[in-house]
C-alpha cells in the first residue's frame, strides 16, 4: 500500500501558488490538502500588497464616502477639529490618505499573524494538531474574499452614489443610516459581512483540513476568531 503523504507532496509541487489563487474561491480544501506543511510568506506578501493597492486605488471612487466618514469623525472630535476649515480638512483627508495606505500595508499582515497565533492558541482547545505557522497560513489564505470585497468596493464606487463605507458592505449596516445610528452598532454590523463570514468559513475548512478539528467544532473555532478580529474595531468605534 502506498503512502499518501507520498502522494500529497508530487501534487503540491506541481500545484502553483497562482493556481492556489483561484482554486481557493471554489475548492478551498483541495487548496489546504495540497498546501499542508508550506510557507506562507510569498502568499502573504501577495496579498498585503493587492490589499494595499486596491485601498490605495478606493480613494478616487469612494472619495465620498471616505470624505463622508472624515467629516463624521470630525462631528465627534473635539471644538477645535470642528471649526478647521475646509482647505484644512481637504488637506488633513489628503494626508489620511498617504498615512491611511501605509498603515494598510504594514497593519494588514501584522493582523494576519495575530489572528493566525490566536486560531492556534484557541484551537488548542479544540484539538488544534498543527503549529503556529500552519495556522498563520490558514489565515492568509482565508484573506482571499477581502481582496474581491475591495474589488467589489470599487465597483460599487464606480457605479452607485455611496456616501458611507458601511454602504458598499453586504451586511445589515448596508440599510443604516450612519448619521443617526451608533458607530458601534455599525461597526458590529460591517463585521456581519458575506466577504467576512467567507473568510470565517475557510478558516474553519482549513482547522479541519491541517489541525484536524472536527467539523462541528471547526465552525465554533472560527466563530471565535470572527469575534476576536472584531475586538479592535469595535474597540476604536468605543473611542470615537
Amino acid at each position: 500500500m502506498s503512502d499518501p503523504l507520498l502522494q500529497e507532496a508530487p501534487t503540491a509541487a506541481r500545484t502553483s501558488i497562482w493556481e492556489d489563487f483561484i482554486d481557493i474561491f471554489y475548492a478551498p480544501r483541495q487548496v489546504f490538502e495540497r498546501r499542508r506543511g508550506a510557507k506562507f510568506g510569498l502568499v502573504l506578501l501577495i496579498i498585503t500588497l493587492l490589499v494595499t493597492v486596491l485601498f490605495f486605488a478606493s480613494q478616487g471612487p469612494l472619495a465620498d464616502a471616505y470624505t463622508a466618514e472624515f467629516q463624521r469623525g470630525m462631528q465627534n472630535a473635539g471644538p477645535a477639529d470642528q471649526q478647521m476649515s475646509p482647505e484644512q480638512m481637504e488637506q488633513m483627508r489628503r494626508m489620511g490618505t498617504i498615512f491611511g495606505t501605509i498603515a494598510v500595508l504594514v497593519a494588514f499582515p501584522i493582523g494576519v499573524f495575530l489572528i493566525g497565533a490566536a486560531l492556534w492558541a484557541l484551537g488548542k482547545l479544540f484539538g488544534f494538531a498543527a503549529g503556529v505557522g500552519m495556522a498563520v497560513l490558514i489565515v492568509t489564505y482565508a484573506q482571499f474574499p477581502r481582496v474581491l470585497q475591495s474589488i467589489v468596493m470599487i465597483l460599487q464606487g464606480l457605479f452607485m452614489d455611496v456616501e458611507s463605507l458601511a454602504a458598499t458592505t453586504f451586511s445589515p449596516a448596508r440599510f443604516l443610516d450612519p448619521d443617526t445610528t451608533s458607530a458601534v452598532m455599525i461597526t458590529f454590523l460591517m463585521r456581519v459581512d458575506l466577504f467576512y463570514l467567507w473568510s470565517t468559513i475557510l478558516i474553519a475548512i482549513g482547522a479541519q483540513v491541517i489541525g484536524r478539528v472536527p467539523r462541528a467544532q471547526s465552525y465554533i473555532l472560527a466563530a471565535l476568531i470572527w469575534v476576536v478580529g472584531a475586538i479592535p474595531a469595535l474597540a476604536g468605534a468605543l473611542a470615537r
